[in-house]
């Protein structure tokens, strides 16, 4: 049994994330009529079907899934907080907030902001 202790010290600038693979999709819901919208945008069910891995200095993990959306302005991004307890924040390349609605519908779709505080999209039909 390895007797050894573990250095944990990383900072920001020395973490790097793999870009994210699609997550696994939910079977689509049935199309809607014409001139209504798909529905409301679940970004934190998007984040949560993307496993990302992270390295820290060379010691590389594989974690699944992330915690969920943050949004940042009008930007928002998967993030996994306080990654293996290190106190260390891990933030995703910002998602596509088309590729979401593909993914969560199963269609093409534009996205509509719906609220600003918090913010939330609603996924329409193209």
């Amino acid at each position: 049994m390895w007797g050894g202790q573990l250095n944990w010290e990383a900072t920001v600038t020395g973490v790097s994330v793999s870009p994210p693979p699609l997550p696994t999709r939910p079977l689509p819901p049935p199309p809607p009529a014409s001139g209504q919208v798909l529905g409301p945008l679940s970004l934190d069910a998007y984040c949560q079907g993307i496993a990302y891995t992270v390295d820290l200095g060379g010691f590389v993990i594989d974690i699944a899934p992330y915690d969920g959306a943050v949004a940042d302005g009008g930007t928002v991004y998967c993030a996994a907080l306080n990654v293996l307890e290190s106190g260390i924040d891990v933030y995703s390349h910002p998602i596509d907030l088309n590729e979401a609605c593909l993914w969560q519908y199963g269609e093409a779709a534009g996205v509509r902001q719906e609220g600003a505080d918090p913010p939330s999209w609603t996924c329409i039909p193209q």
